[in-house]
């Protein structure tokens, strides 16, 4: 019966029916045109009959040899995870994101895992109480097996999803669940119904674990887990008519939360509160410890972000975020912290947040929901082609971020939209989308917690890679600190001795020579050359102290 309900049949009765039919047609010698290969001068028709028989054949192949045992196992294992981990290459890589994306829309945290390497690094984070999923058709791929088998020895539940059960991937699985044997020809490679059959398995899975996490017991609670959201977003709020919140604007807004991961909410954590306070802080570490895996899985396009930001600033423009709440006050930090440390201009770095200065303690009410309040703000700052500006938003929504995004770009600046969610309206508006899809918070919709801290992991990159890329280090030396207090006099002088291995008062000469500037005290040391002359090689080199010195050397 089960099987015939996941063909589309009501019964078992009508399953027998359809398949005495099919045998009928078989018998009266019109099934082969259907059942023959794929040839190269099909006619269209054929081609999609010819496909479509085989996809059938495929999931019933699937569903006859699926194990429910293992299956429900599975299921039992992933509806309490405490985070998945999902590998694959090629084809099988695809059905892993696509369940991936299932999951994180009903509130648990997964990921799936592309680059091998990344899958390693990432397996050897887990531990009981995890899940890891390797999705190979052939039961041998190297890249998926070595994170699985990193993932068995730390102790996470491991499952196979394979054609091969008998395969190498196996060995290290405590559940196998088996899709069917690829139908192959020569314009039909064995990837289309490997991933037909892999599908079937992983959207068994998902449902399953679906149905483990809807609260039957509590109707009014149902309705926000399958939408990802603490409200229902078409259901006026009891006793608010005549209120902007009963329909409308308030209406509209609820329904592009309820799209949203950062605002799912996870039924296993609904009752946190009665934790002991380390059980608590056992499970917020756990949850940050998945931040900088789902931040590695963007480096590509954040490597090609910064490349763009320090070739804008090397030609004299400057880095700008905008965001509002949390958002933007992360914005605000990171400019701040550029001058003591890399000893910038504050108007070289700046940051923008939604209600201006006094929203960083203090919310100002509206000024987030306003892209005429960030478009002003730019203006105010003369905002010039070679400028970059980031908005900065976990939801991805935020009208102050894509505001500024739409308007930098108007004006030729380079933009960059940095979010927590996917297919997000910011990275849609920018240049470069940078979305970081950390899932749902550990309180609901917070998020200031993992959202906030990929966010900062993130700028981090961005400020830090740029002003290397600008020559405002030396190797990892912070060669253009700005010593503005004792702390900072200390570790200019460590510095120094880092980059020469001089004597103290070799280093204090050559600080007293340059004024306390580090960078060119090192070019004093290391060239061997006088304050003003260091200076003039650090500016005709554009303050690469790499440059300088090999200028030095050829003279």
């Amino acid at each position: 019966v089960r099987t015939a309900r996941l063909l589309g049949y009501p019964g078992y009765r009508d399953l027998r029916l359809a398949l005495a039919g099919l045998a009928a047609h078989q018998e009266s010698g019109r099934a082969p045109a259907v059942t023959a290969d794929i040839a190269v001068d099909d006619p269209i028709a054929d081609v999609v009959a010819k496909l479509a028989y085989d996809e059938q054949q495929t999931l019933a192949d699937t569903a006859a040899g699926l194990d429910t045992v293992q299956l429900g196992a599975a299921v039992a294992a992933a509806s309490t995870a405490r985070r998945i981990d999902i590998y694959g290459v090629g084809a099988s890589s695809l059905v892993g994101q696509d369940l991936a994306q299932k999951l994180l829309r009903i509130g648990l945290i997964a990921h799936a895992h592309m680059d091998p390497h990344l899958a390693v690094t990432n397996a050897v984070q887990l531990r009981s109480g995890d899940v890891a999923i390797a999705i190979t058709h052939s039961g041998s791929t190297g890249d998926v097996i070595e994170p699985l088998r990193v993932a068995f020895d730390r102790g996470a539940t491991t499952i196979a999803i394979t054609g091969r059960p008998d395969g190498p991937v196996s060995q290290y699985a405590d559940h196998v669940l088996t899709t069917s044997t690829a139908r192959e020809s020569e314009l039909r490679p064995a990837a289309m119904s490997s991933r037909t059959s892999q599908l079937l398995v992983v959207d068994c899975l998902f449902i399953g674990v679906a149905q483990r996490t809807y609260e039957t017991e509590h109707p009014e609670k149902a309705e926000p887990h399958l939408m990802t959201s603490t409200t229902d977003a078409n259901t006026d709020t009891p006793g608010a008519t005549g209120t902007p919140g009963a329909s409308g604007t308030y209406g509209e807004l609820r329904a592009q939360l309820a799209t949203l991961t950062t605002e799912a909410f996870r039924p296993e954590l609904a009752e946190i509160d009665r934790l002991s306070t380390e059980e608590i802080a056992r499970i917020m570490n756990g949850e940050d410890a998945t931040v900088p895996a789902a931040v590695a899985e963007r480096l590509p396009q954040i490597a090609a972000a910064i490349d763009a930001t320090a070739e804008r600033m090397a030609r004299g423009g400057r880095l700008i975020y905008a965001g509002a709440g949390t958002a933007g006050r992360l914005g605000v930090l990171d400019a701040s912290e550029c001058p003591p440390t890399f000893n910038t201009d504050p108007a070289e770095v700046v940051g923008l947040i939604a209600g201006g200065p006094s929203a960083m303690v203090t919310a100002v009410e509206g000024a987030e929901d306003s892209k005429e309040l960030a478009a002003a703000d730019l203006d105010a700052l003369k905002l010039t082609a070679d400028d970059t500006v980031v908005g900065i938003s976990a939801s991805g929504r935020t009208p102050y971020a894509i505001g500024a995004v739409e308007h930098a770009r108007a004006r030729g600046a380079l933009t960059i939209g940095l979010s927590c969610n996917a297919d997000s309206a910011l990275a849609a508006a920018a240049e470069h989308g940078l979305e970081v899809v950390t899932g749902p918070e550990l309180l609901t919709g917070s998020t200031r917690l993992k959202a906030g801290t990929a966010q900062k992991l993130v700028l981090n990159m961005i400020s830090t890679v740029t002003m290397i890329r600008l020559g405002k280090t030396y190797g990892n030396l912070m060669v253009d600190v700005r010593a503005s207090n004792e702390k900072l006099r200390a570790r200019s002088r460590h510095i120094v001795s880092l980059a020469t291995g001089a004597s103290d008062t070799a280093i204090e000469a050559a600080l007293a020579a340059t004024d306390g500037e580090v960078k060119n005290a090192i070019l004093v040391i290391l060239g061997q050359v006088d304050g003003p002359t260091a200076a003039r090689l650090l500016t005709e080199s554009d303050g690469h102290l790499r440059a300088a010195l090999a200028a030095v050397r050829t003279t």
